[in-house]
C-alpha cells in the first residue's frame, strides 16, 4: 500500500471522526458504491487523470456527479483532491483503507468467515457468541464462500486462520495415518 493512499485514508477517517457511527458507516457504504461505479466505468478515472482537461472542467464534472449522487461532503472533497493530484484511481482503495483504519481505531475485530455455502443470518447469529468470546464484542464480519472446504468453515483475523473445515480435518487425518504407516514399517 502506498504512503499516499495511507495518508488519504487517514485524512478521510479523521474527517468522519465526529459523525455518529450510523452516518459514518453510510459514508463508507456510499464511497464503496461510488468506487464500484468508477471501476466499472474507466472513462471517468481516465478523464480525471488526464492533463488534457483543465482543473475547472474536472471540478465541474465532479460537482455534477456529487450533486447527482448526493455525495457526502467528505467523499466529495476526497474525490476533488485525488482528481487534482491525478490519483482518482485510488478512490476505492482509499475508502476501503479508511474503513479498515476506522475499525482498528475503534477496536473492532475484522473477521472473514469462509464456508462452502453462503452463511444465512441465523447461522451467523449462532456463531456470533463464540466469536465474541474469542475476539471481543465488537466485530465486523465479512463472509465468503469456497466449495473446496467440503464442509465446516474458516475464520480469518488478520494473518491468523482458524481452519475448522472438513478439508482440513481430512488432511490432518491423512497425515496422521501416514505417520502411523511409517511407525509400523
Amino acid at each position: 500500500m502506498s504512503d499516499a493512499l495511507t495518508r488519504y485514508a487517514a485524512a478521510l477517517c479523521d474527517a468522519l471522526r465526529d459523525l455518529p457511527e450510523q452516518d459514518r458507516n453510510a459514508v463508507f457504504e456510499q464511497g464503496l458504491s461510488l468506487a464500484t461505479l468508477l471501476r466499472d466505468d474507466p472513462e471517468l478515472p481516465r478523464f480525471l487523470a488526464s492533463p488534457a482537461f483543465a482543473p475547472e472542467e474536472k471540478e465541474s464534472v465532479l460537482d455534477a456527479i456529487a450533486d447527482r449522487l448526493g455525495l457526502a461532503p467528505a467523499l466529495r472533497e476526497l474525490l476533488r483532491i485525488l482528481s487534482a493530484n491525478r490519483r482518482a484511481a485510488l478512490f476505492g482503495a482509499t475508502v476501503a483503507e479508511a474503513e479498515r483504519l476506522h475499525r482498528r481505531r475503534e477496536g473492532i475485530a475484522e473477521l472473514e468467515i469462509t464456508a462452502v455455502d453462503p452463511l444465512d443470518h441465523a447461522t451467523l447469529a449462532t456463531l456470533r457468541p463464540a466469536l465474541e468470546r474469542l475476539f471481543g464484542p465488537r466485530l465486523h464480519i465479512d463472509c465468503a464462500t469456497d466449495p473446496s472446504l467440503l464442509g465446516g468453515l474458516t475464520v480469518r483475523r488478520g494473518d491468523t486462520i482458524y481452519d475448522l473445515s472438513l478439508r482440513n480435518q481430512i488432511r490432518r487425518l491423512h497425515k496422521h495415518l501416514r505417520e502411523g504407516e511409517r511407525r509400523d514399517a
